[in-house]
């Protein structure tokens, strides 16, 4: 998925500083992406796309799973 490629990794404070850097540059491309997405498809069957993930983790969540900041913040990255 496309908000697996802007989720920060587990051990993202461990990361040397190229690392981060290139990771604060993919997450960037994919921002570019989303933006060329929602050209193509219209705005509103984009953002339906990017909150499905989001509300997937909620109803995990609330089913009882353990929260995952990592993909909450990642969906909210790609909606941004």
């Amino acid at each position: 998925s496309i908000q697996g490629r802007v989720k920060y990794p587990e051990d993202f404070e461990r990361m040397a500083t190229n690392q981060v850097a290139e990771l604060k540059k993919s997450r960037y491309a994919v921002t570019d992406t989303i933006m060329d997405a929602a050209n193509i498809l219209g705005s509103e069957a984009c953002l339906q796309l990017l909150l499905q993930p989001l509300q997937e983790l909620s109803q995990a969540t609330n089913s009882g799973a353990a929260f995952d900041w990592r993909a909450a913040e990642a969906a909210l990255y790609c909606i941004r």
